[in-house]
């Protein structure tokens, strides 16, 4: 809220009307808290910076497990599943996995092109070691899913979910914003999984200190 010209009431209103959903887009929360879409979108951009430094820093442990897959049109046709296709974007998909076989904590990162083989949805070496850099912490031993076709059932329905979630929430998202997408969604999975207070998070987003200050 740094330099906000943005009333704190209308901040406290939307830490609650998004801390009470599953997501929202900009406009409606601005019809949620009575504010223009412009001051929404304005709103959520800063929501999501915070949330950015959250996940950036989070780094699984335990059993953790690691795989590719891909967001694309629903209107693209897919002949060979394991060819990257120029729409798709992938995204690896990691979760440390507890005693029941659940996530107790996720992370989705998207993949650049750069770390792939070309033409296939595949990582380098060098790529899939950027991969665990940013999702695995120091010393964790780690299961790598390879292959387009086998996929672990839990991290499948993780992807499923956020898919789902980015289609119907926001109706798609491009590549520009994704990641900060994808973080909002973890955010959101990782304190369910804790049993942490949704709006006491979301509130703690607004007095972290800035970087530098």
């Amino acid at each position: 809220m740094h330099k906000t010209r943005t009333p704190l009431a209308k901040w406290a209103a939307a830490i609650d009307a998004l801390s009470a959903s599953r997501g929202l887009n900009a406009r409606e929360l601005a019809e949620a808290i009575g504010v223009t879409p412009k001051i929404a979108w304005t709103m959520l951009r800063k929501f999501r910076a915070a949330i950015q430094e959250i996940e950036e820093s989070r780094k699984l442990e335990g059993n953790v497990h690691v795989g590719l897959r891909a967001l694309a049109p629903a209107s693209i046709w897919i002949f060979l599943p394991h060819r990257h296709y120029r729409p798709e974007r992938v995204v690896s998909v990691s979760a440390s996995i507890g005693p029941t076989g659940r996530p107790s904590a996720l992370k989705i990162q998207r993949v650049e092109r750069s770390d792939l083989v070309p033409g296939f949805k595949e990582p380098t070496e060098l790529g899939l070691r950027r991969i665990l850099d940013r999702s695995v912490a120091p010393g964790v031993p780690w299961t790598w899913h390879g292959g387009w076709r086998k996929f672990p059932e839990t991290l499948q329905a993780c992807f499923q979910d956020v898919r789902r979630w980015l289609v119907t929430t926001f109706n798609g998202i491009g590549t520009k914003f994704l990641q900060s997408y994808l973080n909002e969604y973890c955010f959101r999975r990782n304190l369910a999984a804790e049993g942490a207070d949704p709006r006491e998070a979301w509130l703690q987003l607004c007095v972290r200190p800035q970087v530098g200050v």
